[in-house]
């Protein structure tokens, strides 16, 4: 599922890409940054954390910190498009979030089916609350 998941994942970053202008002044490549927030930490704790913890915590790390998470930063900018002139980016940013809100609901399905016993619900919530801390600022 997961595996499935990051391909849908994928093909969006593609059309996302097809969208970005073709003019001779604008460096594409500079558009395409990361989100920052920690999020990119997020992501390399996961990918060092795949040789340790169980599938339970891993999934959890995905589908209950970073795509709730990206969920909710699409949300954001989204209310920050024009009704008029981003119309056609409001429509694609609508599909991109009914695929991501879909593939939360049956991460997190996934998630509770994996959670057999106290160790598996204990690393699952450490994990996830590790994540959280990389992604929330505090003062």
């Amino acid at each position: 599922m997961l595996a499935r998941h990051a391909r849908q994942h994928a093909w969006h970053a593609e059309v996302w890409r097809d969208r970005l202008p073709e003019l001779r002044e604008v460096d594409v490549e500079a558009l395409v940054v990361s989100p920052g927030g920690g999020i990119d930490e997020v992501l390399d704790r996961i990918d060092a954390a795949l040789p340790d913890l169980g599938a339970a915590a891993i999934a959890a790390g995905w589908y209950r910190t970073v795509l709730p998470y990206l969920v909710v930063r699409s949300d954001r900018f989204a209310g920050r498009l024009s009704e008029v002139s981003d119309a056609p980016i409001r429509r694609w940013l609508g599909f991109v979030a009914s695929d991501e809100v879909a593939a939360w609901r049956e991460g997190e399905a996934l998630v509770r089916s994996m959670l057999l016993n106290g160790t598996d619900l204990d690393e699952a919530l450490t994990f996830h609350g590790e994540l959280e801390r990389l992604l929330t600022p505090t003062t």
